[in-house]
């Protein structure tokens, strides 16, 4: 025995050399909860968790529970089962302590014995894994939970030791498997359900017949067999936790850090918007075999990222790929670069004419014969008007002017990542280029900019590189253009998601067999980019940039427009000695002109497609189309014959006032305008 007693003097005096400075505050425990185990948790810009990830699936964690939101029964028959003497000892219960050592004396192993501050200990020294202790390791733990006595409360020796030890499995915490076990949160569980919880943490792995022998040992017997059926309801399956916030689950992938905590430009309200916004609008295209969508949503001046989603998550037929990424076919979004590239080389100004009509480029591989989406062809027209209703023959006629090589080089400097140049010839013009909206965001952020690019940022660690492209001027006139609802009527009507009551300048895009639409668009702080297809690359069904990709952007811009209208410092008039008076000036028509040739464009929905009469003075007039009295100045286009037609302006008195002729081509429509 005094061997014995000698050996054990040895034993605490070695140990008593672990520094106290190696033991944790509780605070410091408290915050870094999630770190020791590698779980990450991104934040939003205003500090919001909108995604989780374990990075070493070494345990599942919920959340850090106080001790004043843990049911009272919990804690009582916590200290009951495990530490009887928890608040009449400060750290060892000798008294148990004694028992244990006669017992090692009698068989060479030590066990029991260990108050709730000893396990806290080893949870805090291990990391919360299980490891079996020698004699020295035991008198470690001795001395390392006498050192957290002495420098935490009760209460937080208490709380941390809830919140650290393992339950069953892997569940980690009180949260972690009040949910995982019983689908609710610690501050409901019964009674009963806190007898299991805490016969479970002396053999977190033990079969629910064992662990409902213990809870039995400490219920009346009447209630055994509730316990019994409790513990095989709940203990028999693996545990399911409720799926962590997955708000932005491909945005979090792009960010690289080793951080518990994950700091990033991302804005959850605007992020949930838009995941909401795609799923709508795809439920309502789902018969036209629509299943894909992503949307990309930046501050143009600072290049933060506000919104990322990067599939339509449970809608998509592969919901892991990410959409802002994935390269497609640009279709007409490039138009706008070429515009504004050739504007730049004063080759060109927005009122140069361009000639709509048949074209053939000369080539190394032969003649090439572009044409527009509906075959026809609009004759003379203002650059301007054939940019913002998408015409491909005058695109190929102005990239003919500035030269695939410059064009090329200018989408590599804004940062596509194309191959090589004589792989697209003339074609580049009409968006033959696989890109990703996230470079069509970057490359529109550039003309919103005023032809300065600067790259996104994910995190607000980035760095932001910023380079000149455009000249200032050029980005206004391009901004002016995409902006003007007068200008892209000829092929899209006035009547669009495209016309919001707020500034923006927007294109749309469909790249071959209807197989991805786009849809871009920015105003003076934010630039928004959708995309709308399908992962698989099989065709939607009659679905385009109108119906397709607009609407999504549509519904998030008025998002970062509430109010639905700007504001803006307006300056009185100054006050006019004289005003011109200027009355009975004879009315004339204004559009359409003598000789227009107006297209039925299938790639626009017919319902958007009319033909706004206009006309000069503030009159009341009465319109005629070859002879019948319309009831308005709108007409829907399939509402009109195919082929000439004659316009009249009358007063209302029926006295002409003008008239010209136009003509219809494309789809045939199948009802006159209809009488007064």
């Amino acid at each position: 025995m005094k061997k014995f007693g000698f050996a054990l003097i040895i034993l605490f005096f070695t140990a008593l050399l672990i520094p106290w400075k190696g033991i944790p505050t509780f605070k410091r425990v408290r915050e870094e909860f999630h770190s020791s185990q590698g779980t990450q948790i991104y934040l939003d810009r205003n500090g919001k968790e909108f995604h989780r990830e374990n990075r070493t699936q070494r345990d599942r964690r919920q959340n850090w529970i106080t001790l004043d939101s843990i049911p009272e029964h919990f804690k009582q028959t916590l200290l009951l089962i495990e530490d009887k003497r928890y608040d009449k000892h400060r750290g060892v219960d000798f008294k148990a302590f004694v028992s244990a050592i006669d017992q090692w004396r009698k068989t060479g192993r030590l066990r029991g014995a260990s108050t709730i501050s000893m396990q806290l200990a080893s949870l805090l020294q291990y990391e919360g894994r299980s490891v079996s202790k020698n004699a020295f390791e035991k008198a470690q733990q001795i001395i390392r939970a006498l050192w957290i006595e002495s420098f935490w409360s009760k209460s937080e020796i208490l709380e941390a030791y809830i919140n650290l030890v393992t339950y069953r499995g892997d569940l980690v915490g009180i949260d972690a498997a009040a949910q995982g076990l019983f689908q609710k949160f610690p501050h409901g569980l019964s009674a009963d359900e806190s007898l299991i919880l805490a016969s479970l943490l002396s053999s977190p792995n033990t079969s629910a017949e064992r662990i409902a022998a213990k809870t039995c040992l400490f219920a009346a017997k009447a209630h055994c067999e509730t316990l019994k059926d409790l513990c095989r309801k709940h203990l028999s399956n693996r545990a399911r936790l409720p799926p962590s916030p997955t708000l932005a689950p491909h945005f979090a992938r792009l960010i690289q850090s080793h951080s518990s905590r994950v700091p990033t430009t991302l804005d959850s309200h605007l992020q949930q918007a838009s995941v909401e916004a795609i799923q709508s609008h795809l439920l309502s295209l789902r018969k036209q075999n629509v299943k894909d969508a992503a949307v990309i949503v930046a501050n143009h001046q600072t290049g933060e990222i506000l919104a990322y989603v990067g599939s339509s998550g449970n809608l998509s037929s592969a919901p892991e790929v990410d959409g802002v990424k994935a390269l497609r076919q640009a279709g007409s979004t490039l138009k706008p670069l070429l515009y504004a590239k050739a504007l730049d080389e004063n080759l060109m100004t927005g009122n140069t004419l361009l000639d709509d009509s048949p074209y053939q480029v000369q080539t190394s591989s032969g003649l090439y014969s572009p044409e527009n989406y509906d075959r026809t062809f609009k004759g003379i027209l203002p650059a301007r008007t054939a940019l913002a209703s998408s015409l491909n023959i005058p695109a190929v006629r102005v990239i003919d002017l500035l030269g695939v090589q410059k064009f090329y080089r200018t989408l590599i400097a804004l940062g596509f990542t194309l191959r090589k140049e004589d792989t697209y010839g003339h074609s580049l013009s009409l968006g033959a280029a696989d890109v990703s909206l996230k470079q069509l965001a970057e490359a529109y952020g550039t003309l919103a900019r005023g032809g300065t690019k600067i790259s996104f940022q994910i995190t607000p660690q980035d760095k932001v590189v910023s380079q000149s492209i455009f000249s200032p001027s050029t980005t206004r006139t391009i901004g002016e253009i995409l902006s003007s609802k007068d200008e892209r009527a000829l092929s899209f009507g006035l009547d669009n998601p495209l016309s919001t009551p707020y500034f923006t300048a927007v294109k749309t895009g469909t790249s071959k067999d209807m197989r991805d639409n786009w849809c871009l668009g920015y105003d003076e702080t934010y630039v928004v980019g959708v995309w709308v297809g399908n992962f698989d690359g099989s065709p939607m069904w009659d679905v385009s940039g109108i119906s397709g990709a607009a609407p999504i952007w549509r519904t998030l811009f008025d998002t970062l427009h509430p109010d639905g209208y700007e504001r803006q410092t307006v300056k009185a008039l100054r006050p006019e000695p004289l005003l011109t008076r200027i009355e009975n000036k004879r009315e004339t028509i204004v559009y359409p002109i003598d000789g227009t040739l107006i297209a039925f464009d299938p790639d626009i929905p017919a319902e958007n497609q009319a033909i706004v009469f206009e006309h000069t003075g503030s009159q009341s007039v009465l319109w005629t189309l070859d002879g019948r009295i319309l009831k308005s100045d709108t007409v829907r286009l399939e509402e009109i014959e195919k082929g000439a037609h004659q316009l009249t302006l009358l007063s209302t008195d029926r006295e002409i006032l003008d008239q010209v002729s136009f003509e219809i081509r494309g789809k045939t429509a199948h009802v006159a305008a209809k009488n007064e």
